[in-house]
């Protein structure tokens, strides 16, 4: 069986604002990313660092939400993509605090969604 993401041609996209501060307590390590309107997520997005190890984190959509200097497209999607703090804190002792602040490392794929209409 294929996924559904295998039949479908895949963009992805950076963000484009990053929040790297663990120290202030829980959902304070995300990505805010920007997915055009009608296309759908993985449902996570990947951070990897180099030597080729990568997280995933879990994805909100806050287009609901107000976010202070961020003014989307009406065709565009706020979604924003959080990394586990704990996960975020272990990384940063292990020296990666600059490659966690680097939007190129962190990457969430999106496809266009079209419902199929049924022949009768």
């Amino acid at each position: 069986m294929r996924s559904t993401t295998s039949l479908k041609e895949k963009y992805y996209a950076s963000p484009i604002e990053l929040v790297v501060q663990p120290w202030r307590g829980q959902h304070n390590v995300y990505g805010t990313f920007l997915i055009p309107t009608g296309y759908k997520n993985d449902g996570f997005f990947t951070l990897t660092l180099p030597g080729n190890k990568t997280y995933c984190g879990q994805l909100l959509n806050v287009g609901g939400f107000v976010i202070p200097g961020l003014y989307p497209k009406p065709k565009n999607r706020i979604i924003r993509g959080y990394l586990n703090t704990r996960i975020a804190i272990w990384l940063i002792f292990q020296g990666h605090i600059n490659d966690l602040k680097q939007p190129e490392n962190w990457k969430l794929g999106y496809f266009e969604s079209k419902k199929i209409k049924k022949s009768r």
